[in-house]
């Protein structure tokens, strides 16, 4: 069988409404709540995360922008309609056009957690990623002891394929990481 390169990755950032939440691209004022999440030591436990001060958000933005650009990665931030507020971050990143695959990684704001809001969000994402980029492959890391993050990926048919053994350093300790990935259904 022979395959060829079909994905079609967008030339204006997308927006995606699902349920009560709106998935955008970020904006400067978000760098406080993303600081907010990110420097809580409960919400970054089972994460490789480590950001320094607001102005490492704002570049982090910036990088996001600039890989949006070159087809590489779409970061939505999670907010809910009715309040407007921040609750965390859905990406896909690490994308090939050429092998049609990329990353998939998603943060939520400890207050917002086992409300199913993951849950509805990636399921729409991965929706998207299939569909309307036609993706054939995405794959994800969680950290071994990040229970949460390894259910939502089971969850939603991502296969485990093996554990990443001290592949990342985090607050100064190596951690093993497992690799998940999902393949398109034909």
């Amino acid at each position: 069988m022979s395959y060829t390169s079909n994905m079609h990755f967008p030339q204006k950032f997308p927006i995606l409404k699902v349920g009560k939440y709106l998935l955008r691209e970020a904006k400067k004022s978000d760098a406080k709540f993303y600081f907010q999440c990110l420097t809580d030591p409960e919400t970054i436990r089972f994460t490789s995360y480590g950001v320094k001060d607001i102005l490492g958000v704002e570049q982090w933005f910036q990088d996001y922008k600039k890989q949006f650009r070159e087809s590489k990665r779409i970061s939505w931030v999670i907010e809910e309609i009715e309040t407007g507020d921040f609750l965390g971050e859905m990406s896909l990143f690490d994308v090939s056009v050429e092998h049609n695959k990329g990353e998939i990684g998603f943060f939520l704001g400890k207050k917002y957690w086992n409300r199913g809001i993951m849950s509805e969000v990636s399921k729409a994402v991965l929706d998207y990623a299939f569909g309307t980029l036609q993706m054939h492959r995405l794959q994800s890391i969680a950290m071994g002891k990040n229970m949460g993050s390894r259910r939502l990926l089971e969850k939603n048919k991502f296969r485990e394929e093996g554990i990443l053994r001290q592949y990342k350093l985090c607050r100064g300790k190596y951690c093993d990481f497992i690799l998940y990935s999902r393949i398109a259904a034909k």
